[in-house]
């Protein structure tokens, strides 16, 4: 029982650190698959390319790589460095030395806004809430606890080509 807490507060981590960001406020989930970062967002923000858009498609790239249990590809959706990316990264390793993947991770988006825009950088605003989590360990599957309402900032960088996570902060810090 212990382990199964410890795993529930990761998630609630988990889907704190970062998830889906869209204007629409649906369910967002990551279970839907993506093909990688899609032509459009290789083109420049400034190219009419939405930031919101942009966030939505990264997080789909993370949400793959966790369910994959891709560590090495999840590092490489954040700029070298960051603290959210290093937290992220050690997270879904400590979930896979304990045989346990994310099989769904659903959020909410209740509002989503750009709150600064430049060249090869964009910072999305975001208010959100997890609404449903799975985990799974072999044969057996955990549904995870509602998550409540947070508002985050992420901040993306276009580098090496593709749009990385450099640094999210949740009201009044830095996740």
């Amino acid at each position: 029982m212990t382990r199964l807490l410890a795993c529930v507060a990761l998630l609630v981590v988990l889907g704190a650190t970062l998830s889906a960001c869209t204007t629409d406020p649906t369910v967002a989930s990551p279970a839907a698959g993506s093909a990688g970062v899609a032509a459009g967002l290789e083109a420049d923000v400034e190219a009419g390319v939405s930031p919101v858009a942009v966030l939505q498609e990264w997080d789909r790239e993370r949400a793959e790589a966790w369910a994959a249990g891709d560590s090495e590809g999840l590092e490489a959706l954040y700029v070298r460095g960051s603290r959210a990316g290093e937290r992220d990264v050690a997270m879904l390793r400590r979930w896979l030395d304990r045989g346990l993947r994310v099989e769904m991770l659903e959020v909410q988006v209740l509002r989503g806004r750009v709150v600064a825009r430049a060249p090869r950088r964009i910072t999305v605003a975001v208010i959100e809430r997890l609404v449903h989590a799975t985990a799974r360990a072999g044969a057996r599957r955990w549904s995870l606890p509602v998550g409540t309402v947070t508002e985050r900032q992420v901040t993306l960088w276009r580098t090496g080509g593709r749009w990385r996570v450099a640094r999210v902060s949740v009201a009044g810090g830095q996740a």
